[in-house]
């Protein structure tokens, strides 16, 4: 059994890699590299289990064999404030390369489709902690709503596909991911690296958008990969996968966690690790976001055993080694 992995390159996708590689399995990689690097890989490609292929799949699609798993994590994704400001194009670039990808899968019908989707799949108003039939919607909150409703449509478009040509799909919906191999970039990062990365290049004080007040569920991407691969392993293996209380087709996941931290406490957080001797200002001028975001993680439970549980501190820790030894994206 081979596995595709869009984005593979990338923060999450190459742990994904590292960890299908250390199971035996040969992995072909798809990524325009676009914010991804081969570093992430560099252990992974010594193995002689991984191909890479270049290629932009805003363009094109790709050939699949019948015994193939797909793993769809390839998108545009970038910060708050290019999102806001760029919503058709946030819009525009993820639903062809979307379409691009599930056209492929329909055309080829691989062993198993997994679609990687978002938290921004969800309104403004969501209850907290979120369950996925929040996200039935369709209305994503407003400072993400072209790469939200096109990371919803592409799922509204893999619930057909999945019903009316019987391909075996499941649908993930990813909560704040951070942790190594994560981007540093001043233009298109998220929270967490952002002010990691302004700390420790002595901004003082270091501003921070909006009120703090504001809630993440932030989830390590080592622990999504962990999740991502017993669901996997799951609908690979249980042939009673559609039968009884598993019915529902294709399944639909939150993976994430219920444990919301403040960008106030995160900022803190990181001050402190950092060993940083600075002030802390909030611009209110400047928009929260989501006011608060956590998974209901009650179906990835049921189904899998176990939801992700990383503390938040660690993550940030090898974060910052990270960034201190020169092994950051910027």
């Amino acid at each position: 059994m081979a596995h595709i992995v869009t984005g593979g390159v990338g923060m999450i996708g190459s742990h994904l890699v590292d960890a299908l590689v250390e199971r035996g399995e040969t992995v072909r990689i798809i990524d325009n590299f676009a914010r991804g690097s081969m570093d992430n890989i560099q252990g992974a490609m010594k193995t002689g289990q991984v191909v890479v292929k270049n290629l932009n799949l805003e363009a094109t699609g790709f050939p699949i064999a019948a015994g193939d798993v797909v793993w769809h994590l390839a998108a545009k994704v970038t910060g708050i404030e290019y999102n806001r400001h760029n919503q058709y194009d946030m819009l525009q670039s993820n639903l062809i390369m979307n379409y691009n990808v599930i056209e492929s899968v329909r055309k080829q019908k691989p062993r198993l489709f997994v679609y990687v989707s978002t938290a921004c799949v969800y309104p403004h108003d969501a209850p907290v902690p979120t369950p996925e039939s929040a996200g039935d919607i369709g209305d994503p909150e407003p400072t993400n709503h072209g790469y939200g409703v096109a990371k919803w449509m592409g799922e509204q478009m893999v619930k057909h596909m999945a019903r009316d040509f019987d391909i075996p799909c499941v649908i993930v919906r990813f909560f704040n991911a951070f942790g190594e191999r994560d981007y540093y970039d001043e233009a298109t990062s998220h929270v967490a690296p952002a002010l990691i990365r302004r700390v420790l290049e002595g901004e003082d004080p270091v501003v921070v958008w909006g009120t703090g007040n504001q809630t993440r569920a932030l989830v390590d991407s080592r622990d999504i990969v962990k999740a991502l691969l017993m669901i996997s392993d799951r609908m690979l293996t249980d042939e009673t996968m559609y039968e009884g209380k598993y019915q529902e087709r294709p399944f639909v996941f939150n993976i994430g966690h219920e444990r919301e931290v403040s960008i106030r406490e995160l900022a803190q957080t990181i001050i402190e690790l950092c060993e940083a001797d600075v002030d802390i200002v909030f611009d209110t001028s400047k928009p929260d976001g989501y006011p608060r975001r956590a998974a209901d993680t009650t179906k990835l439970r049921n189904f899998i055993g176990w939801v992700p549980d990383r503390p938040m501190g660690a993550t940030l820790a090898d974060m910052i080694q990270e960034f201190k030894e020169g092994r950051s994206h910027t």
